[in-house]
């Protein structure tokens, strides 16, 4: 049997690529709980990056957290998506407290120089 500490708050990472939303629950030492993703529910394709999709991965979530008897939540971001909002906006309507959000996002702040082009 594996040793489980239970506490009252989890953190949520929730990771947003291109064509896929991986969501990971985790205790706020690190070591993870649960961890789910959009594309893990057969669901294929650009209907992975709808909201009903999203809401079917957050009920999953959700229920984890629920059968944990958790109370806070802490969420991080990472990366880009049209969805970020609507995903704070349902996570914000879940049961449980949500004491931090932060976006760990990293942007890109113009880089390298491009190489002169050759004219001929």
């Amino acid at each position: 049997m594996t040793n489980i500490n239970y506490s009252k708050s989890l953190l949520l990472k929730v990771y947003f690529q291109p064509t896929n939303i991986l969501f990971t629950l985790t205790f706020l030492e690190g070591s993870i709980v649960f961890w789910t993703s959009v594309g893990m529910w057969k669901i294929r394709g650009t209907k992975k990056l709808t909201l009903a999709a999203i809401e079917i991965a957050l009920k999953a979530i959700f229920k984890k957290v629920a059968q944990l008897n958790c109370k806070f939540l802490h969420i991080e971001l990472c990366g880009f998506n049209k969805n970020k909002k609507t995903i704070t906006k349902l996570l914000k309507s879940g049961s449980t407290k949500i004491r931090s959000i932060s976006d760990k996002t990293s942007n890109p702040h113009n880089g390298c120089r491009k190489k002169k082009s050759r004219r001929i």
